[in-house]
């Protein structure tokens, strides 16, 4: 059998996709000895590198620009010939460029979420983006999503599609609690004074709800609560929005953002916090939460689908649009040893559920149906 996976839309900049690629799809390629993996990649971009080790794949380097959304229709004719030529039985797409492959084989696509579809987008970019997703849509034997909740959000939108849900992880989860050390004094990016620190990870956009987050340790600076906020997440558009609020609410000696700290000083601030906190008032899934639960600190969420589904209703969860209730929850965990180690214990446990290898089956056997199902070979 022969799987192709388009590389093209990845590139060296942190991302859960990537992760996601990088971490299932690696458990694939070493799980499927028997399947041949042909990835297209992009001219600028060496995602094969990754799988550097694997004897079982194929690099399709292609003529095409990693994120770059230009020229996309050209760019689709262009991989379709590639594909067309590899006689593949499957092939699996992430983004940009759509790929009809109904003449040659059937075709998986992965989406991460309906972000563009949300009612506070413009309504042209709404209407655009649901044309966009229906004819990408329609040209997918099966559709690969992250969690239930973007499951029900795609079947509402489009009711006959094949939709499954293959959930993100985490890399080596039961080595990782060795990290979280509470009794060690936080060292290096973590020494943010020995004040209690909230940790927060997020891309600064939007979504992520951080202004929110600060107006929240604002609340607790009035209330003569000592705290630290430390925010890790590259600008993506936000950045100008969290500097506001940080300014307005006059806590630039509490909040650091860290956008270049690197994956030893972001184990180290996990380590290090005393409670970590997602504000966002939209995901799909949600890695750090699983990054969170790894290193046994405990989480204060927004109540949203996604983040219920993933903790199974077992976290503290606040209404990510009222800051005092953020401020509440927080003081919550805390304050309150007991509740601490109840999250503590349960993130332990549940992050075993999201090891690569137990999800790379589940992707597995979904590819292997969707050959049967519509075979061409």
């Amino acid at each position: 059998m022969r799987i192709g996976l388009n590389g093209t839309c990845f590139d060296a900049r942190p991302s859960g996709a990537n992760q996601r690629f990088r971490g299932l799809y690696g458990a694939l390629i070493r799980q499927c000895p028997d399947i041949e993996f042909v990835i297209y990649e992009s001219r600028n971009f060496a995602v094969s590198t990754w799988f550097a080790d694997a004897s079982n794949v194929m690099v399709r380097k292609t003529c095409l620009k990693s994120g770059v959304k230009r020229g996309a229709l050209g760019a689709g004719r262009h991989l379709h010939g590639m594909i067309a030529g590899d006689r593949l039985d499957l092939y699996n797409g992430f983004n940009l460029p759509l790929v009809d492959t109904a003449d040659c084989c059937p075709s998986i696509l992965t989406v991460h979420d309906l972000r563009r579809l949300q009612p506070e987008r413009p309504l042209l970019v709404r209407s655009a983006y649901a044309l966009f997703l229906r004819k990408a849509f329609a040209r997918a034997a099966c559709i690969i999503t992250v969690s239930q909740a973007i499951r029900e959000e795609i079947l509402a939108f489009m009711p006959q599609m094949r939709v499954e849900v293959v959930y993100n992880g985490v890399d080596a989860p039961a080595s990782i609690p060795e990290m979280h050390r509470p009794d060690a004094p936080p060292g290096g990016v973590a020494a943010v004074d020995r004040v209690p620190l909230i940790l927060s990870v997020g891309h600064l956009e939007q979504r992520k709800n951080f202004p929110a987050l600060v107006e929240a340790v604002a609340r607790l600076r009035l209330a003569k609560r000592s705290v630290k906020l430390a925010i890790v997440g590259r600008d993506n558009g936000a950045r100008h929005e969290l500097l506001a609020a940080i300014a307005r609410c006059r806590v630039a000696d509490d909040v650091t953002i860290f956008e270049n700290i690197g994956e030893a000083g972001l184990r180290e601030l996990y380590r290090a916090a005393s409670v970590f906190v997602m504000p966002s008032t939209y995901e799909g899934f949600g890695i750090p939460i699983l990054e969170a639960m790894a290193a046994g600190t405990p989480m204060a969420l927004s109540a949203i689908p996604a983040f219920t589904e993933i903790t199974q209703c077992r976290g503290r969860y606040f209404d990510p649009s009222d800051p005092a209730d953020i401020s509440r929850v927080v003081v919550q965990i805390i304050d309150n040893p007991s509740v601490r180690k109840d999250l503590v214990d349960y993130g332990y446990a549940r992050v075993g559920d999201f090891r690569f290898d137990a999800l790379a089956r589940q992707l597995e056997a979904i590819m292997r149906e969707t050959v049967r199902i519509r075979g061409y070979r």
